[in-house]
């Protein structure tokens, strides 16, 4: 697994009310996790869908503890589900959040469509699963 944490997409930064409308700070920054799926997540197979819940309750796991130790440091957090784009915590707001997309955007990492567009990872092709959490405390770029 990859955790990396960088400054907000352009989108994000400004469609933030849009995407968390319960979120009140207005720093935020961005966490991506990236996990090395078991198959390839294209072409769309009995076998890439089940890997692909497998790694989004995976992410949830993770993503709930995150939130939580953050804003026991005191500050906010939330995280969008991969499946839907709306976040866990706040009000889903009229946009919904494209993984795929901030990935793409921040990393440079390219895409290619499927049912769903899906990540090229420089070293696991398209066996790659994003999910995407947002703080307002200050993280370490990179």
């Amino acid at each position: 697994m990859e955790i990396l944490c960088y400054p907000p997409t352009p989108f994000l930064k400004a469609n933030l009310p849009l995407l968390l409308p319960d979120w009140s700070a207005e720093e935020v920054w961005v966490i991506i996790t990236l996990q090395q799926a078991n198959c390839d997540l294209l072409p769309s197979t009995p076998e890439s869908e089940q890997e692909k819940q497998r790694l989004r309750s995976c992410f949830i796991e993770l993503a709930l503890k995150l939130v939580q130790q953050i804003k026991d440091q005191g500050g906010e957090a939330d995280f969008f589900d991969p499946k839907t784009g709306y976040p866990r915590f706040s009000s889903p707001g009229s946009l919904t959040h494209d993984d795929v997309a901030t990935v793409q955007t921040i990393l440079g990492y390219s895409t290619i469509a499927g049912n769903c567009r899906a990540i090229i990872h420089p070293q696991w092709g398209t066996a790659v699963y994003p999910g995407i959490i947002v703080t307002s405390l200050p993280v370490e770029e990179g």
